[in-house]
């Protein structure tokens, strides 16, 4: 059997099929796409021969025959932004910016990145339609609305890389911040400051969001610790300002660890920072709380990350759910604020990850 020479040499390509089976490429071409030209019995031969053969349509070259054909002939694919909301929701600062960097990567290889809402009522099969016809050959999958969800993603057809871990199943390949070692970093400068009794309040859907990283450094951190200094992780889901208070003066803590910097106000709120020596430091900083010490997330390398690996995977034609998943961690870096005391040495607080 003769086998291609071209850039995928080794794969199988249409003309190996034409010739294993005595007919042209172009009846090959039409039954594998589908189009009029071939009969029924005829189209069916050439895909259950192609099945045995192990052909594999190269994506690239689909979208570029597809484009050829409008009179729109680009070596550009389009990526699709996989979002659950519209634009009105999505202006947070971090996912505004991890956009940014995957439509600047995009760019800069020659794709566009084009947005794509999951409506409510949409099929796998909707959305595969959808993104046929829009010349869509992978996805970067947002940060989600709602931490543990599913998509119906036609995953078998095409390549995707997700932001975090918030999109429940499939598993596929994922760009996230680091944060075991961010974690590390935050219990390490505390102890390095001479903080003692440090607590940890968290939300639940960001415990889903990283893979319960942070939980895992603080347990393991506090397992160390002489029993009189060690304050249990809590969730503040459904807490008030007097559930603050009162975890305050239950535990007694003269730290806490935070996930967003908005729950310093709640802190504020009750009390906790009257005293004037009470630390904060939150794991995710933000512009708007910049008083607020904490880490800062690379937000658009996060963005680019994700499109490197989607182009990746065209590049090598693979598509649907890899059998091992692969991570891209992005480290942060620390930012002092107004909310820690200030260090009496060198610590980890001069050292970017």
């Amino acid at each position: 059997m003769m086998k291609s020479t071209g850039p995928n040499s080794g794969d199988v390509c249409m003309q190996d099929i034409a010739s294993a089976m005595g007919v042209s490429v172009m009846t090959v071409s039409r039954a594998l796409r589908g189009v009029a030209g071939v009969s029924e019995k005829t189209a069916l031969k050439v895909r259950e021969r192609a099945i045995e053969m192990g052909y594999k349509p190269n994506p690239m070259v689909q979208t570029l025959m597809a484009q050829v054909r409008r009179g729109q002939a680009t070596a550009a694919a389009n990526l699709a932004w996989v979002t659950t909301c519209g634009p009105e929701k999505q202006q947070t600062n971090p996912t505004i910016k991890i956009q940014q960097g995957a439509r600047n990567q995009a760019e800069k290889l020659g794709y566009n990145l084009t947005d794509f809402i999951i409506e409510p009522g949409m099929t796998e099969d909707h959305v595969r339609k959808i993104f046929h016809a829009r010349g869509i050959r992978g996805g970067v999958i947002a940060p989600l609305i709602r931490a543990g969800a599913e998509l119906p993603l036609p995953y078998s057809d095409f390549a995707y890389a997700a932001i975090g871990r918030s999109l429940a199943r499939p598993a596929l390949h994922y760009t996230m911040a680091h944060h075991y070692h961010l974690m590390e970093k935050v219990v390490t400068e505390l102890t390095a400051r001479g903080y003692q009794r440090i607590g940890f309040l968290f939300s639940s859907d960001m415990a889903l969001r990283v893979g319960q990283a942070h939980l895992m450094v603080f347990d393991h951190f506090i397992h160390g610790l002489p029993k009189r200094r060690v304050i249990p992780s809590a969730t503040y889901d459904k807490w008030e300002a007097g559930d603050f208070a009162e975890w305050a003066d239950r535990n007694a803590p003269d730290a806490c660890i935070i996930d967003y910097p908005f729950v310093w106000d709640h802190i504020q709120a009750a009390g906790l920072m009257l005293g004037g020596d009470f630390g904060v430091v939150a794991l995710s900083w933000w512009p708007s709380h910049p008083h607020v010490t904490g880490i800062r997330h690379h937000y658009k390398i996060l963005g680019s990350a994700a499109v490197d690996m989607v182009v990746g995977q065209l590049h090598r034609n693979e598509c649907g759910v890899p059998k091992i998943c692969k991570a891209t961690l992005i480290e942060g870096q620390w930012m002092e604020g107004e909310t820690l005391r200030q260090p009496c040495e060198k610590s980890a607080s001069t050292v970017e990850g």
